[in-house]
């Protein structure tokens, strides 16, 4: 069964010469790509084991995605951290997740050195510079390893909801699968254009895997965001609804040339009816919304034409969704984790019966779909 590194290593082959990352001056081919993760692989191999856990502390740009194809390289999982999250909070994730490395960044190295100050175990501590890899402190015991019934584990996540902070796992070929379903339902393919504005990393992984240069542009103001998707024809555009309203706004309507601009897709937050509205007027295009979470991967797409207001779309292939008793959404989906680690009394109220109780309420749409009406506490 292939791994994420195997799919990338395809993409490699098929297009060496292909931007694979854009990040301002900085234009990484899929070979370049290549080189930079099997170096860092054999860094990391005499302190990572199968299994083990490798934290990343990187921004999602080009240094995340070599990262991420050389943890696979030495069958580790890996554990993407949010840069942004202030120190106690990484100190709080790193206690929990117990990984072999770390892996950080010279604008990350000052956060990791305090947030692993603490830790009974702290990680070996991987520096990423100018293409190069520095192991610049070591660890001391083993790490625990994870293991997978179905493929190796490729992803751990924190999955958030009230009074409730729990670990999910989820295997390379449950995440590939969502990905290719994902890819399918948006029409994504090899050779188009993706500029990524929401800082989710899973973009970019699912971006490398289809042969898709990717854009980083979750720093970047709107402005400049306009101005890239003209100067680089991109096809793809992927963000948060705040962008989406903003970019309705800005002056100069009518003159901007968007023409190779096909899809564009919200992450995260939904959009606003009315948000959605003023992007379609300004530039002609919907806005296809991902509804999804970090248990059970992307779920489904809505925004097509006919969509009743506040309906999921409809769901990926393979993917049910339904409304339980008390108005819950469920979900029962391939890509899916099984159990939140080491929590079997959460494991055993939200998953049931193969399927994931999630904590949105939801109501019977038109079309057979489905409304998120709420929250469930």
């Amino acid at each position: 069964m292939k791994t994420l590194g195997d799919v990338f290593d395809d993409q490699c082959r098929r297009a060496p010469d292909v931007p694979a990352v854009v990040s301002g001056a900085t234009r990484l081919t899929f070979a370049d790509l290549h080189r930079w993760s099997a170096q860092l692989s054999l860094t990391m191999a005499p302190h990572v084991s199968p299994g083990q856990r490798v934290a990343l502390l990187l921004p999602v740009e080009a240094a995340l995605a070599a990262a991420a194809v050389a943890v696979t390289r030495v069958v580790g999982v890996v554990a993407p951290l949010d840069t942004a999250s202030p120190v106690p909070e990484l100190t709080a994730q790193l206690a929990e997740l117990d990984p072999a490395a770390l892996v950080t960044d010279a604008d990350g190295v000052a956060s990791a050195i305090a947030a692993t100050s603490d830790l009974s175990q702290p990680p070996a501590l991987v520096l990423l510079h100018a293409g190069e890899a520095d192991v610049i402190e070591r660890r001391a015991t083993p790490a625990r390893a994870l293991s997978s019934d179905d493929s190796p584990p490729l992803l751990q996540l924190v999955a958030h909801s009230p009074g409730h902070r729990g670990h999910v796992v989820r295997s390379h070929a449950r995440v590939l699968a969502e990905w290719k379903a994902l890819r399918d339902a948006l029409d994504i393919e090899a050779g188009d254009r993706i500029l990524g504005c929401s800082g989710l990393h899973s973009t970019l992984f699912a971006a490398l895997c289809a042969g898709v240069t990717f854009y980083a542009g979750q720093t970047l103001p709107p402005r400049e965001v306009l101005a890239l998707l003209e100067r680089e024809d991109i096809t793809v555009l992927e963000g948060v609804s705040p962008l989406f309203a903003t970019l309705a706004d800005l002056p100069g309507r009518g003159k901007n040339d968007l023409r190779s601009l096909r899809v564009v897709v919200s992450s995260r937050a939904p959009v606003a009816g009315a948000e959605a509205s003023a992007f379609h007027r300004r530039f002609g295009l919907s806005l296809r919304q991902v509804y999804g979470s970090a248990v059970t991967g992307a779920i489904s797409v809505n925004g097509e034409p006919g969509t009743a207001p506040g309906s999921i779309g409809r769901p990926l292939r393979g993917v049910r969704v339904k409304v339980v008793a008390g108005g819950a959404i469920a979900v029962a989906s391939p890509f899916a984790a099984t159990e939140f680690l080491d929590d079997p009394a959460a494991t055993a109220a939200r998953f049931r019966d193969g399927y994931f109780l999630s904590g949105d309420v939801g109501a019977q749409a038109s079309g057979g779909t489905i409304a998120i009406t709420g929250w469930r506490s």
